[in-house]
């Protein structure tokens, strides 16, 4: 009988979740594609949450503000160039589970001051809440040059 309600319950709310998955996944695409494009910076910060959190775990930088966010990302800061000319990002896995997603791949070379970055490999986990809004965001940023590190993160 516990599997005759297990699988009505499945039939029934199995549909609200591949829509709501998909609804995601939607979503997470469009912030790829922002983000690699890296032009507005308006729209790329309108997917976040006001009191998202931030983490970089390679930096060890912990944010806990879209305002904060902006300031650690800000587009408007620096010379950055593509070296490739090529999207800042490529992806090669995106899963969507739930409220969450995971996005690995690699940002490509680029320049940023003068300085040549990159390629990083990276691991970005987002979670969302109901609205579509980023909560959480937790990066895996394989840094080149290591000297860029010392550079860039807080301790």
């Amino acid at each position: 009988m516990r599997l005759v309600y297990f699988f009505l319950v499945l039939i029934i709310f199995s549909p609200a979740l591949v829509a709501k998955n998909n609804n995601l996944t939607l979503i997470v695409e469009e912030y790829i594609d922002v983000y690699s494009a890296r032009v507005e910076f308006i729209r790329f910060m309108d997917f976040y949450h006001e009191d998202v959190t931030f983490e970089d775990k390679v930096c060890s930088v912990k944010l806990q503000s879209k305002t904060s966010l902006k300031s650690f990302f800000d587009w408007h800061r620096g010379d950055f160039v593509v070296l490739d000319g090529s999207q800042a990002l490529k992806v090669d896995n995106l899963s969507v589970i739930e409220n969450s997603a995971i996005i690995t791949g690699e940002f490509s070379k680029f320049t940023f001051d003068g300085q040549v970055l990159g390629p990083w490999d990276f691991l970005l986990y987002l979670e969302f809440n109901d609205n579509g809004k980023i909560i959480k965001q937790t990066d895996w940023i394989n840094y080149r040059p290591f000297s860029f590190l010392t550079e860039m993160c807080v301790e």
